[in-house]
């Protein structure tokens, strides 16, 4: 049975104004760098540094740049290269590459850090979360289209990750669709979703 609007107003499961006040309210602990759902298995640190940006390039599977000219790279796993113009490009590089694009172009994004800042090229090195709360690197991993790479000392979600590879493999999801080489090409294999 659905409260009246004249019942008590501690018992209105279905005002109106519920969803909108929700959202508001999740968009705001987004803001502040907490997380939902089975996004954590564990906390972050509470000295963990957090920041946020805007998406303005997205250079491959696992690198974009920030508005300000910041380039990230996503901490814990490694996407198939998608570079063409530096040379031979991976299988499933393209579709990691799109597929982050679709989710990050121009989109204001949240920056996790960890032990280690920055990378030997000067990138720096973060988790990634959208304004939903989405982790973006774990995202990657669940569709098959990124690799868990353990980087000490940067090991906060790792076993997280590494669960959601498991997951993708048993799947057969991405690059876990079947063995593949460079040579094989991918004219005939299609992501499986």
């Amino acid at each position: 049975m659905i409260p009246s609007s004249k019942s008590n107003s501690s018992l209105r499961l279905f005002d109106r104004t519920a969803p909108s006040r929700l959202v508001s309210c999740l968009f705001v602990v987004s803001i502040l760098g907490f997380s939902f759902g089975d996004v954590h298995s564990q906390a972050a640190p509470e000295n963990t540094q957090r920041r946020s940006g805007i998406v303005h390039w997205v250079i491959d599977g696992d690198t974009f740049e920030l508005e300000t000219g910041e380039r990230i790279r996503l901490i814990g796993i490694d996407a198939p290269e998608y570079q063409p113009w530096k040379g031979p490009v991976d299988a499933f590089g393209k579709e990691a590459a799109h597929f982050l694009k679709q989710l990050l172009d121009r989109q204001p994004v949240f920056l996790e850090l960890d032990a280690e800042i920055k990378d030997k090229y000067g990138r720096t090195l973060a988790y990634v979360y959208l304004p939903s709360g989405e982790f973006v690197n774990l995202r990657l991993v669940r569709e098959g289209l990124a690799r868990v790479k353990p980087y000490p000392p940067n090991m906060r979600y790792y076993a997280l990750l590494k669960n959601a590879q498991k997951k993708a493999q048993s799947e057969k999801r991405g690059v876990w669709v079947k063995r593949i080489s460079r040579r094989n090409g991918l004219d005939n294999l299609a992501l499986k979703r």
